[in-house]
């Protein structure tokens, strides 16, 4: 198949059609459905992998495409990345905090915090949100606390998972007094004072932990620490400022992750 130079994507043989949405006035999702089997690695997926005009998230159930095309990637100037999730011990870093926005004094964005928090607790259907909502701004706290108290080393979802299992033990909470008193403008030191408020009440406390408990579980086992837990991590920000390409390695069955 001839090479293209310009930006477009193959959606057949001899059919293609730009990238560039201010030309063809159509958005770039395609939707290509089949039986397994049918030809939608080898028809779509493949054609645009070798045709690769910018950077791309590849979902690789088997981990062989990844296999296939790194070597070439390589030699075309990518940067190749594995995020494995069937096998944690082979794969990239990657760190959901560093999504998390500064601005120029250093301080984070608080609402990208209180958007992962949400993320990780979203509300559950046909319940009331009250506990969701609770448990998530208690992650909030957590992911604050994480981010501007703790080294930067440390500053990930592993160490978030730390500091909850310290945080829920009795007088836990003292752990974090003395630096929110010394920091009372910071996002944490705001959202310690409600969390407090909360955990005074038994009851409500023991729902809301449970609720942060199976938010933050995924990033609370050995083969996660892999992940979630390295020294380097793959920057999600990189995929819109040089030419890199993700292989993501999920798997179909098993749910875990």
């Amino acid at each position: 198949m001839e090479k293209r130079e310009t930006k477009e994507r193959i959606l057949a043989q001899g059919i293609s059609v730009s990238n560039d949405t201010r030309i063809t006035g159509l958005n770039n999702n395609d939707l290509i459905i089949g039986s397994s089997g049918a030809g939608k690695t080898g028809g779509y997926v493949i054609p645009n992998i070798q045709n690769i005009s910018g950077s791309l998230i590849v979902t690789d159930t088997k981990g062989n495409l990844e296999k296939r095309f790194a070597k070439e990637l390589r030699k075309k100037g990518y940067a190749v990345y594995t995020l494995d999730l069937v096998d944690p011990m082979r794969s990239c870093g990657y760190n959901p905090l560093q999504g998390i926005r500064r601005y120029k004094d250093g301080s984070y964005r608080e609402q990208d915090i209180i958007t992962l928090a949400d993320i990780l607790i979203p509300p559950l259907d046909g319940r009331e949100p009250f506990w969701e909502q609770a448990a998530a701004a208690y992650v909030a706290f957590l992911i604050a606390f994480a981010l501007e108290a703790l080294p930067e080393s440390e500053q990930n979802m592993c160490s978030v998972c730390q500091l909850h299992r310290t945080f829920i033990k009795n007088n836990g909470d003292l752990s974090f007094a003395e630096w929110v008193g010394e920091h009372p403008d910071s996002f944490s030191a705001k959202r310690y004072d409600k969390v407090q408020g909360i955990r005074s009440v038994d009851k409500t406390w023991n729902c809301i932990v449970e609720f942060a408990n199976r938010g933050l579980d995924i990033f609370d086992f050995r083969e996660a620490k892999y992940i979630f837990e390295r020294e380097e991590y793959f920057d999600i920000r990189s995929l819109g400022q040089k030419k890199t390409v993700l292989f993501f390695n999920v798997s179909d069955t098993d749910r875990a992750f």
